[in-house]
């Protein structure tokens, strides 16, 4: 497959967090390296599928790429556009798929869903009170009562689940009609959908806080070079 220019997008896994070389060690660079071909990396920590979906859709033509390698993220994130300062505004919670290690919350007897009949949930054993809706209305001052609200009223399993499938859908069918091979990876281990590549396996080798440290990318980039080698 002739590669000139490969669009790349996802959180802070394809960003290269925690590399001390982000920009010359992730698997998108050994990737490029390997084929040749120029990278346009649009990777950003605690970016959101919402995000992702908005660069392809409104911010970038991928007519203009030969290829485009996606790695989805927790369903749990999104983002608002703040119009006093011009801005998209990242809404990545500590609530996510990704603060139990074995079980989503959900799953959790223990944990009960907010009664939507009662004023005040602040002492419901649910997975956003606490300190973790704490932590989210502190950065989101203005904003905070909304957001918390949002995560303990609005959302649930089959929320998050079928946003994560139309984004997936909607990813899939751009790219088809538009003629550019795609490569969809996900670090959700616990989606239910058919991705090319799932990046959170437990043998991957991480750094401190998780993300896939330099040979992690290299693993990583050779199991996207297996799957770009049969397009």
């Amino acid at each position: 497959m002739d590669l000139k220019r490969v669009y790349f997008d996802g959180c802070s896994w394809t960003r290269g967090s925690e590399l001390e070389h982000p920009e010359e060690e992730r698997f998108s660079r050994l990737l490029s390296q390997h084929y040749n071909f120029e990278e346009l990396n649009l990777g950003k920590s605690g970016g959101s599928n919402d995000r992702i979906v908005r660069n392809l859709i409104a911010e970038n033509n991928i007519v203009f790429y030969d290829l485009a390698i996606i790695q989805m993220t927790l369903p749990a994130r999104t983002e608002f556009y703040y119009d006093h300062e011009k801005k998209w505004i990242r809404i990545n919670p500590q609530y996510n798929y990704s603060s139990w290690l074995n079980d989503p919350p959900w799953n959790n007897k223990n944990l009960m869903r907010v009664d939507t009949r009662v004023k005040d949930n602040s002492s419901a054993k649910c997975p956003l009170c606490g300190t973790k809706t704490q932590k989210l209305s502190q950065k989101f001052v203005r904003e905070g009562s909304f957001w918390h609200d949002y995560y303990r009223v609005v959302t649930s399993e089959k929320y998050f689940d079928t946003k994560e499938f139309i984004q997936f859908q909607t990813i899939k069918n751009h790219c088809q009609v538009n003629n550019v091979p795609l490569i969809l990876c996900t670090i959700n281990q616990w989606t239910n959908l058919d991705f090319d590549l799932q990046f959170h396996i437990k043998t991957l080798p991480r750094a401190k806080k998780g993300h896939p440290n330099k040979e992690g990318h290299r693993i990583i980039a050779n199991e996207l070079i297996k799957l770009i080698d049969k397009i």
